[in-house]
């Protein structure tokens, strides 16, 4: 594992080798892209690892970094897979379930799973079920989140991650590129969602009558931020601010992680986490 610059995290561990491929606007800047390139290039690879960085292979599991979690025996914030996404579409779920079995194993760490494939996350918890027979059990140290940079994305990714069994359910609004209300998700055009209150209306009724998977389930964390780096766009700060306040109505724990005036929301730092966090520290 690495330590990391990313201001909620302590740790990034990536065990597979891959270059990922654009899933939204929020990719347009990439900053695993720039990244993939240089380790394309590095010789102290073996050449099927710099083929996968470079996109010219298969994503790799490189199966000696399996064991790093383990070896670490200080608690710690684990980014899982952010050179990349786990749920990638190329990536094999036989893999997946060794990434899950270390997790699991490295319970003294808070892991977050992050990705823009909510999707394929659920594929894989029914691919994992039709296996072994059971749900996949997803520990409560282990997070899941998904990007939405924009309100588009917002609709149609926390939907999807509202339905799965994680314990702490969050969405990174980054880079946020437009406004975003999170009490307003639009699941279909009859159907509206309050991601933060867990409750939602439809024009047929209660969401749990069309969505049972998702009636009652709401955020436990959000993440907003600007988009850093070359070619950067602007992040309005009442686009963060009207998050902030949404999160501060509904009580759920609210982690500013940087505007282009830097790291204070109205001269305030916003690092919240949830209980769940809290009392692992």
């Amino acid at each position: 594992m690495n330590k990391t610059a990313i201001e909620y995290l302590t740790h990034t561990w990536n065990p597979i080798a891959m270059r990922c491929t654009p899933a939204g606007e929020g990719c347009a800047h990439c900053w695993h892209l720039r990244m993939a390139d240089r380790l394309a290039g590095n010789d102290a690879f073996p050449t099927e690892v710099r083929a996968a960085y470079a996109g010219d292979g298969p994503p790799v599991l490189v199966k000696k970094r399996l064991g790093e979690p383990m070896r670490r025996k200080i608690p710690s914030i684990v980014g899982v897979q952010f050179m990349g996404d786990l749920f990638h579409e190329k990536i094999a779920f036989e893999d997946i379930d060794y990434i899950f079995d270390a997790m699991r194993i490295a319970s003294q760490h808070t892991f977050m799973v992050l990705t823009k494939r909510p999707q394929r996350a659920i594929q894989y918890l029914e691919h994992d079920t039709e296996r072994k027979g059971i749900r996949l059990w997803w520990p409560p140290h282990i997070w899941f989140g998904v990007s939405a940079e924009n309100q588009k994305w917002a609709n149609e990714r926390i939907p999807l991650l509202l339905q799965t069994p994680a314990t702490t359910k969050f969405v990174s609004v980054e880079p946020c590129l437009s406004p975003i209300d999170l009490c307003n998700i639009s699941i279909d055009s009859w159907t509206r969602y309050n991601a933060l209150g867990g409750c939602g209306v439809t024009s047929r009724g209660v969401v749990g009558q069309s969505y049972p998977n998702v009636h009652g389930n709401k955020l436990d964390w959000v993440v907003v931020g600007t988009e850093t780096g070359p070619g950067a766009r602007s992040m309005h700060l009442n686009w963060a601010r009207r998050v902030r306040d949404q999160c501060v109505e509904f009580g759920t724990p609210f982690f500013y992680k940087r505007g282009e005036t830097g790291r204070l929301l109205d001269g305030r730092l916003w690092e919240q986490y949830p209980i769940s966090m809290v009392q692992r520290e």
